[in-house]
């Protein structure tokens, strides 16, 4: 499926913004969204995006409840926030963390990798979808040591699908921060990716899938039921 693009312009009088457009290429959604449930739509909205994803959740809310005639009713998410702050948090978390990653290089500096900011951000509630994975390796690394009664952890393996919605330098990031003061500081993570595949309901074939809802590769057709790819799990440790 193409990807398009979205193109933003800007109109500036020297001193202020005066006008905004918006020319999307990108697909529509409409098609895997036709004969869903409601409830469906707002859990399978923010998992197709990999940024943003409170406010397209948030914005699929809003638009149910409009299409309901529900008025001014709050939409909560799971941290019991109402819309507009789940919003702010999630734009301030994506601000830090793209200040911790992107800036220092561009100042010839290495990508800090600071336990404060991700703490913050997963204490908000903070859509980063890599921080409580990590938390979740960190568990299983935490139950594995009360099980077999080892003291320290070298290094972790994990096996991502290309499909996962993953960024493997921030669940390292995110990992290094969760980790400190714990067996497992210091522990290298490594990640080792998983191509994605998926079931071809129209001409019943399994095939290569490179990013989800794509049409076959073999027909063209529709739907593609991912059967592969979509995971993450904790494969070895080295401990001692």
């Amino acid at each position: 499926m193409e990807q398009g693009v979205l193109q933003l312009t800007l109109s500036w009088d020297g001193e202020q913004i005066v006008a905004a457009g918006v020319v999307s290429t990108r697909p529509t959604l409409l098609r895997l969204l036709c004969g869903l449930p409601a409830a469906r739509v707002s859990e399978f909205i923010p998992r197709l995006f990999s940024l943003c994803r409170c406010a397209q959740e948030t914005a699929a809310r809003l638009s149910l409840q409009a299409a309901r005639g529900a008025g001014e009713v709050a939409v909560i998410d799971a941290a019991g926030r109402p819309p507009g702050l789940a919003v702010a948090v999630e734009a301030i978390g994506e601000h830090l963390w793209r200040l911790l990653l992107d800036w220092p290089p561009l100042c010839g500096e290495a990508a800090r990798q600071s336990e404060s900011i991700p703490a913050f951000l997963a204490k908000q509630g903070s859509s980063m979808h890599e921080m409580s994975l990590a938390m979740g390796v960190l568990q299983i690394v935490e139950d594995a040591a009360r099980a077999q009664r080892f003291q320290r952890v070298r290094s972790v393996e994990v096996e991502i699908g290309e499909l996962a919605a993953v960024e493997a330098e921030a669940i390292r990031f995110c990992f290094a921060a969760v980790t400190r003061g714990t067996l497992a500081e210091g522990a290298k993570l490594h990640v080792t990716s998983v191509l994605g595949e998926g079931l071809c309901f129209n001409c019943n074939q399994t095939v290569p899938l490179a990013a989800l809802y794509d049409p076959c590769p073999i027909c063209g057709g529709y739907p593609v039921q991912a059967t592969g790819g979509t995971e993450m799990r904790v494969k070895e440790l080295e401990v001692e």
